[in-house]
């Protein structure tokens, strides 16, 4: 079978990851030239710095070529590795021409995957929109007529920066039914509570709060962002217990003036960016457990990570049972 093209390898795709490859069904990830990883020690995505990941008894190889990528992901079972390459973009999706695609980035926002990619193509979190393709068509007839002001000049200005108007862009496209839906064919929940990890195959995963998920009462205070720009060099290290309070990291700006990162509580230092990461101001720099007696889970795939991983491969088995079937 064709491997299923993953682009993202962060902690929760590495769920989705682990989940299909031990189903024994070929996978071949795409990841971004610099990953900015937190989870570090459960991400595939360390795989572009190092030549290759360990994630529990997954192993993944940085690849350079799609072809190269292909020949690992279909090596025997028991040689299988996890081939990653770096590609932001996802053009070696048109070379590996793949039945399933997964976007398991979790930027928030769709950065332009679409059904048209792949017969089956499933998204995690918010940002995206699901829509059977039947009911798409049948709109598209209804609704065809000329773009609209805005969406022409969307679609002749091809050197926009401004994030705010891609995104208008973007949305400008998939209304006017030009460019490209940007609809998807599974949206998976993200978010924790009791939706964690529902399929939804005709609507969108809940909007993103911006507030993380409630453990041992702390949320917020969770997550750590820079306070400045520059160069980050870590002080402390995944797996360490913190107090709060201690400088776990530095920020040396451009002219040398080196700025603490403290801990914001007490607990597990879950993770924290590579040694030497440039960062901006309110970059995610590091995450903190306040579970001290959850250290060894620092090298674990977590439960959310998993569940999200357990309704990919449903998705994906069923596809696959209903694609032999036909």
């Amino acid at each position: 079978m064709k491997p299923v093209v993953v682009r993202g390898g962060g902690d929760i795709a590495t769920g989705t990851i682990y989940s299909l490859w031990r189903a024994g069904i070929p996978v071949i990830v795409l990841e971004s030239t610099h990953p900015s990883s937190i989870r570090r020690y459960v991400s595939v995505s360390e795989a572009v710095y190092d030549g290759s990941a360990r994630v529990e008894d997954m192993c993944a190889v940085l690849v350079k070529t799609p072809e190269e990528a292909l020949q690992i992901a279909q090596a025997p079972m028991q040689e299988r590795k996890i081939p990653v390459l770096a590609d932001p973009e996802g053009s070696a999706i048109r070379t590996l021409s793949p039945d399933i695609v997964v976007d398991a980035i979790l930027a928030k926002k769709n950065l332009g995957t679409s059904q048209d990619m792949a017969s089956f193509v499933i998204a995690l979190g918010p940002g995206f929109a699901a829509r059977p393709r039947e009911n798409q068509r049948t709109e598209d007839l209804e609704s065809a007529q000329p773009m609209d002001s805005s969406a022409q000049a969307c679609t002749a200005n091809g050197d926009v920066r401004d994030e705010a108007k891609e995104m208008d862009c973007s949305s400008q496209r998939t209304k006017s039914g030009n460019g490209g839906s940007l609809y998807v064919d599974a949206v998976i929940e993200t978010m924790r509570g009791h939706s964690l990890g529902r399929v939804i195959t005709d609507g969108s995963a809940l909007p993103n709060t911006g507030v993380p998920g409630v453990i041992a009462g702390h949320s917020a205070d969770r997550v750590i962002h820079a306070q400045a720009q520059g160069i980050l060099l870590t002080r402390a290290s995944i797996g360490d217990l913190v107090h709060k309070g201690d400088v776990i990291a530095q920020i040396r700006e451009e002219d040398g003036t080196l700025v603490p990162v403290h801990a914001s509580l007490t607990g597990v230092l879950r993770g924290i960016l590579r040694d030497g990461f440039p960062v901006t101001k309110g970059f995610k720099t590091a995450d903190i457990d306040p579970r001290a007696e959850q250290v060894q889970n620092c090298r674990t795939i977590s439960d959310k990570a998993r569940c999200i991983g357990g309704s990919v491969l449903m998705l994906v088995c069923r596809y696959l049972i209903t694609a032999s079937i036909v």
